[in-house]
């Protein structure tokens, strides 16, 4: 509900705000502002209306215990670490894009869609994923924590699957309906192949940050993406002969070293210390 508010509020904001009113990029800044604090109120709202169905208040002096909130604060500090280094990894790909021409640049941010639609997906069974296991987590109930993880590692499977036919049958048809200009669909053609790809090896990566937050084990979370990065850079850096293709290759290797890390330490965490059998 507060997913579908948010992103209502900012979509019909947007809308009046850059097409009604002609505030271009002042417009989406303040969609996105009121839209944000709308789902603030809302959320604020469902809480206090749940606390009065449960006849519950607020314990000031447990608002007021600062040390409560050392966990809280060191789980989102490597949040925003690890945030700040996909986003440099991100960042990083479109530069080294635009280096090559706008037209490279263009196909590059069209083929970057792909991945968007396909993260929008799998995050969804990724955050189900979160608050399911982090129940189990907390009980210690690990047949709850293993049916959990193969419920979203089948339907996340499923997902990217039918994610790199539909890229694989119906690439140039979308790639088209992304841009009108003939020589970025040329140009995001030639690079087609490695979207048909990514879901398959990225899917790793989604599913286990569902996992990894859901036990607040985010500091493996960070480490996979600064393993990834330094595998990241140095593999660009050797493959630039390639083009793009070898920034593809670059990025593709990064995401598949973050997969296979955070595989790592979910056997060693989780799988061999308890036994679980969702790999079957």
């Amino acid at each position: 509900m507060i997913l579908l508010l948010t992103n209502g509020v900012n979509i019909v904001l947007d809308l009046w705000f850059v097409v009604g009113l002609g505030m271009t990029s002042n417009g989406v800044a303040w969609a996105s502002v009121i839209a944000d604090y709308s789902a603030l109120a809302f959320g604020s709202y469902l809480v206090l209306r749940q606390l009065a169905r449960l006849e519950g208040h607020f314990l000031r002096e447990r608002l007021l215990a600062l040390a409560a909130y050392t966990a809280l604060f060191n789980v989102n500090a490597n949040l925003f670490v690890r945030t700040l280094g996909l986003l440099f990894a991100m960042a990083f790909f479109t530069a080294q894009g635009a280096r090559q021409g706008d037209t490279v640049l263009a196909a590059n941010a069209v083929l970057l869609q792909f991945i968007m639609l396909t993260s929008y997906a799998l995050d969804g069974f990724a955050h189900a994923a979160e608050s399911l296991i982090g129940r189990a987590y907390g009980r210690r109930d690990w047949h709850e924590f293993a049916a959990t993880v193969r419920a979203a590692m089948r339907f996340s499977f499923w997902t990217a699957g039918a994610a790199a036919l539909l890229f694989a049958l119906g690439g140039n048809a979308l790639i088209a309906l992304l841009t009108g200009l003939e020589e970025v669909r040329a140009t995001a053609a030639q690079y087609l192949p490695w979207m048909v790809v990514m879901p398959l090896i990225a899917v790793w990566s989604y599913l286990l940050d569902g996992v990894f937050i859901g036990t607040t084990a985010v500091r493996e979370m960070r480490n996979s993406i600064f393993i990834g990065l330094a595998a990241y850079i140095p593999i660009w850096w050797l493959t630039q002969g390639l083009g793009n293709h070898g920034l593809w290759l670059a990025f593709m290797l990064f995401t598949l070293v973050r997969s296979a890390v955070l595989i790592v330490y979910y056997y060693f965490h989780y799988h061999r210390p308890y036994r679980l059998n969702q790999w079957r």
